[in-house]
């Protein structure tokens, strides 16, 4: 999706450990035709799940499944508790959630999705959505452009 470098120069230091990436498979039930998650800052000899962010990009069967899973997304958050607020990414609407634990920053785009979480204490607190946004559009243009 994106160099270590690349997502390190954007959350404005270095996340250290390693970066990983996972193939998805498609899930007709959700519409879901390919995914790709990649995982930045995983610490040595842990899980992906570990990693300090991550960026995820899905397509789907079409625009109705890729918003649906949107809002799946941002309806799990909120469940958890997660502040929720709207922004624009293009002319597409993205949706921050910020938890204790993380923020997110989730968008549709056409038949795709692509969402970014940074652990917090990644980003600076208050003011992460323009790394969010930047993060965003690694995963958009690595997609457009068939990289990964």
């Amino acid at each position: 999706m994106a160099t270590s470098d690349a997502v390190d120069k954007i959350v404005g230091h270095p996340l250290g450990g390693t970066s990983q990436r996972v193939v998805g498979v498609p899930v007709s039930s959700i519409g879901r035709t390919a995914r790709l998650d990649c995982y930045y800052g995983v610490p040595d000899g842990q899980n992906v799940t570990a990693a300090l962010v991550t960026i995820g990009v899905s397509t789907y069967t079409d625009a109705a499944a890729a918003t649906a899973r949107v809002t799946s997304t941002v309806n799990d958050a909120r469940t958890a508790q997660s502040k929720i607020s709207t922004t624009k990414i293009g002319t597409a609407a993205a949706t921050l959630m910020i938890s204790q634990q993380n923020q997110a920053l989730a968008v549709a785009d056409g038949t795709r999705t692509v969402t970014v979480t940074a652990n917090t204490g990644v980003l600076p607190q208050g003011n992460d959505l323009p790394q969010l946004t930047a993060l965003i559009q690694l995963g958009l243009a690595a997609h457009t452009t068939g990289t990964g």
